[in-house]
Formats: C-alpha cells, sequence, structure tokens
C-alpha cells in the first residue's frame, strides 16, 4: 500500500494554461497516433494472410505516389517495407518552377556538396552516401633494419 505524500500549502505547482494545453494537444495526437499503428498491424496480418491464401511467397507493389512496397514471406519472419522511389508522376502544373524560381540548385546543396567533397564523402549514382573507413589509419611501412649480421 503506498502512501500519499503530504501537501504543504504555499509549495502547489504553477498552473500554466498554454502548457497544459499544449500537453492535451500531445496526449491527442500520441492517442490518434496509437490508433493508426493498431490498424496498421491489422491491415499487415490480413497483407500477409492473403498472400500465404494464394501461396504467393514474394511480391512487389509499385503506388501512385512513388513508393514501393515490398512482402517477403520467405525468411521465418515475413517482412512487409515500403520505401519512396521517386517515380511517381506529379499532375499537371504541380511541382514545376514557375518564374523566378527556376534559377537552378538551391545554394544550400551546393555548399553541402562541395563541403562533403572536401571531406572525402561520396554519393553513388543512387544517391546513397559512402564515406571513406577512416577508423584504423595505414601504418607508414618500415624499411629492412640495417644491422649487422
Amino acid at each position: 500500500m503506498t502512501r500519499r505524500q503530504t501537501q504543504i500549502p504555499g509549495t502547489e505547482r504553477k498552473s500554466v494554461p498554454e502548457v497544459e494545453e499544449a500537453a492535451l494537444g500531445y496526449i491527442e495526437a500520441r492517442d490518434e497516433r496509437m490508433t493508426h499503428t493498431k490498424r496498421e498491424k491489422q491491415k499487415k496480418l490480413e497483407l500477409l494472410a492473403v498472400m500465404r491464401a494464394h501461396r504467393v511467397t514474394k511480391y512487389k507493389f509499385d503506388d501512385a505516389e512513388g513508393e514501393e512496397l515490398m512482402v517477403s514471406l520467405e525468411d521465418k519472419e515475413p517482412d512487409v517495407s515500403v520505401r519512396k522511389t521517386g517515380d511517381a508522376e506529379a499532375p499537371v502544373g504541380e511541382g514545376m518552377p514557375t518564374g523566378d524560381e527556376s534559377t537552378g540548385p538551391h545554394q544550400g546543396l551546393i555548399a553541402q556538396a562541395m563541403r562533403d567533397q572536401e571531406t572525402g564523402v561520396e554519393v553513388t549514382n543512387e544517391g546513397d552516401v559512402v564515406v571513406p573507413d577512416k577508423a584504423a589509419p595505414k601504418k607508414p611501412r618500415k624499411g629492412k633494419k640495417g644491422g649487422k649480421s
């Protein structure tokens, strides 16, 4: 049985309505996310069940928004992954620069690329960042010691 701490007059916490309102907003967002998480898990189980019913062990699905869904039942643990492929086509007139916006790449991107080149960071054609392994620097090779034989 736990005992409640005695409340001393004058030591109560100050009430800050803005903080309490923000906290309630966070709680609502968290509850909504948890509801979506439960729904997502249910839909994942339904997807796996349908695949098993049709005896499909691997499936790839590309949607209109440029996302790729990969499902594999070959391993012990089923794997479902979604990744952005960037192959989605923008609706006409959307995503295209107009007027003065078409001056080229953002200056911050150019500066970042130049810094990356100076530090030795490389980017593959697929956009993956490759950082050279500098954890084990090469030791200088020692020549033969001259000595008496």
